[in-house]
C-alpha cells in the first residue's frame, strides 16, 4: 500500500510538472508590451516595419494583434499570422 502511494505521488507530481509547463509555454505576450527589437526578431517583420507597429500600437488603443491589419502598410495577413504565433 505504500508503495502505491509514493507511485501515484510521483506520477501525481510529474502529471502536474508537465501540465504547467504547457500551460506556461503557450501563455501570448500581450502586444502592447512589445518591444522593436522583439517585434524586429519576428520572422517576416523587418526593422522597419517592427518601428511602425511599435508607434502604432503605443499611439493607439491596440487590443489584440487583430486590429493591426489594414492599419499600417504592408501588414497584411501574412505578418499577422506570424505576429500571432508570439502575441495575443
Amino acid at each position: 500500500m505504500r508503495k502505491q502511494l509514493k507511485i501515484f505521488a510521483a506520477v501525481f507530481l510529474v502529471g502536474a510538472l508537465i501540465v504547467s509547463t504547457f500551460l506556461y509555454s503557450t501563455k501570448k505576450e500581450n502586444i502592447y508590451n512589445a518591444t522593436i527589437t522583439e517585434l524586429d526578431n519576428v520572422q517576416e517583420i523587418g526593422k522597419v516595419l517592427s518601428n511602425r507597429i511599435y508607434t502604432y500600437v503605443q499611439t493607439n488603443d491596440i487590443q489584440s494583434v487583430d486590429e493591426l491589419e489594414g492599419q499600417i502598410p504592408n501588414v497584411g495577413e501574412v505578418r499577422i499570422k506570424e505576429l500571432k504565433k508570439i502575441y495575443k
